[in-house]
């Protein structure tokens, strides 16, 4: 199904669509629904991909979404001064050639996920005309009821050398109030990494965790990194030795998480995780505790790492955690889930 806003007002979709839609969306209550943003690059054949590969094709509602721009982002950098005849003839036919692109792209990959035998009345097509911006119409839409926003790291605006884009660095920062995955790369691993300190931030994306695997046959490996205790060298930038300090810390914080661990693996084999399925991994001396995570996620085949929004460094003026930001950008064929 492809449902569009027939005259660029944003929900004021055909009336014909939007009833359809709704009685759909409401006959699938109870089913874990994924808004997809994505946007016709490469990158996004990548996302849906992953999506085919992770999630499952029974109990999940998938709606592909794409914020189509009428007139290209560069048109607007020419300011008013442009007559509107210029830009009706000199764009008009690479608007319609866009148009088409992206519409065969959204049913290729609707199609793709059909193949991986996710239904028929699970999956919709979603295209909606530019309102005020790709970033924050994805935002509004996200905000409608879904368990999950998934999207690319970068897409087709993506600025050389930039680790992230600007549409994904903007709803990151903006949307914090449903779970986000930004997918990097081309994720091929079967396992998953789920950073976890103990925190309240943690903890919910330990259940996030547990309901986003029903039929995941990976393995979920509980992951904690503890960085070396010391100040660095102004001259060298090596942290001073305090070893002693250091053993007794590390040792206390591994007692401090064993409760921790333990209800872990519990919640993790209620959710129907085999004991064997379930690994932890803690790490100490690491000088980056979001390089660690990515490192150790790499090693152990994770297609997936799971974190918390904010953990228990938690700073109040900031709506996403230090280590979640590093994750997401320094994360390269992995997918990075963010739990609020």
């Amino acid at each position: 199904m492809v449902i569009e806003s027939d005259n660029g007002a944003g929900c004021n979709w055909h009336p014909k669509y939007f009833h359809t839609f709704k009685k759909e969306l409401k006959k699938m209550a109870g089913k874990k629904r994924f808004l997809v943003a994505i946007d016709g690059s490469a990158e996004s054949k990548s996302v849906v991909q992953y999506i085919s590969r992770m999630l499952s094709p029974v109990e999940t509602e998938i709606v592909l979404f794409h914020v189509l721009n009428k007139v290209p982002e560069s048109y607007w950098d020419f300011g008013k001064g442009v007559e509107a005849d210029v830009l009706s003839k000199k764009i008009k036919q690479q608007v319609e050639d866009h148009t088409t692109a992206i519409k065969a792209f959204m049913v290729d990959s609707k199609q793709l996920l059909m193949d991986a035998n996710f239904r028929e009345e699970n999956t919709f097509v979603l295209i909606r005309d530019r309102i005020t911006g790709i970033a924050r119409d994805i935002i509004v839409e996200a905000q409608r009821g879904y368990d999950g926003l998934i999207m690319g790291v970068a897409g087709t605006g993506k600025m050389k050398g930039a680790a992230v884009g600007s549409v994904s660095t903007k709803i990151i920062g903006a949307l914090s109030t449903i779970p986000i995955c930004i997918v990097a790369g081309t994720p091929a691993g079967k396992n998953v990494m789920l950073a976890l300190d103990g925190s309240a931030g943690s903890m919910r994306a330990l259940d996030y965790t547990c309901s986003l695997l029903n039929g995941f046959k990976g393995k979920v490996i509980l992951f904690h990194a503890l960085r070396h205790v010391g100040y660095p060298d102004p001259a060298t930038g090596q942290l001073s030795a305090f070893e002693e300090l250091e053993r007794v810390l590390w040792n206390d914080i591994r007692n401090m998480l064993k409760p921790t661990l333990t209800e872990a693996k519990q919640r993790l084999r209620k959710a129907g995780r085999q004991e064997d399925a379930v690994i932890t991994k803690f790490v100490t001396g690491v000088s980056s505790r979001a390089g660690a995570l990515i490192q150790e996620a790499e090693n152990a085949g994770c297609n997936s790492i799971i974190v918390g929004r904010t953990g228990i460094s938690q700073v109040e003026d900031f709506n996403i955690g230090r280590v979640a930001n590093k994750v997401v950008q320094g994360a390269r064929n992995q997918a990075v889930w963010i739990i609020p």
